[in-house]
């Protein structure tokens, strides 16, 4: 796939879909996305690492974080928003990666804590395209 590409995220319950251009290589089975999301509050700027055991996604700007999946494993994120600081934690049970020419797809669907208390499960969507796409 080409250095320059597309992303599209999407399954963030009730939020909209983050879409953004950006750079994209791979490195030793690897896949990493880079890219940079003007919003009404400023500048975001995201980071996503992946391979087929796990996701590190990271964002920041005005919200703050960085959240790690991998199957079966309970991971912890801290999110530093404006109207201060939580927890949320991640219990993996689905995570799907599918390459095509010229497509990256990941699929993850996840159990969530809110500072340590139970919350609704989630789901994570994330394309990553050829920018002539």
């Amino acid at each position: 796939m080409d250095p320059e590409c597309k992303v599209k995220i999407s399954g963030h319950r009730d939020a909209e879909d983050i879409e953004g251009e950006g750079r994209y290589h791979v490195k030793k089975g690897r896949h990493y996305v880079f890219f940079d999301r003007r919003t009404e509050d400023g500048q975001e700027k995201y980071t996503l690492k992946f391979d087929a055991e796990s996701l590190e996604y990271k964002r920041q700007g005005l919200i703050n974080s960085t959240v790690f999946l991998k199957t079966g494993q309970m991971t912890a994120s801290a999110y530093r928003t404006p109207y201060g600081e939580f927890e949320i934690g991640f219990f993996t049970t689905f995570y799907e990666l599918k390459e095509e020419e010229g497509k990256v797809s990941l699929t993850a669907e996840y159990d969530m804590t809110l500072n340590g208390e139970p919350h609704e499960p989630g789901k994570i969507l994330i394309e990553v395209m050829t920018a002539s796409s």
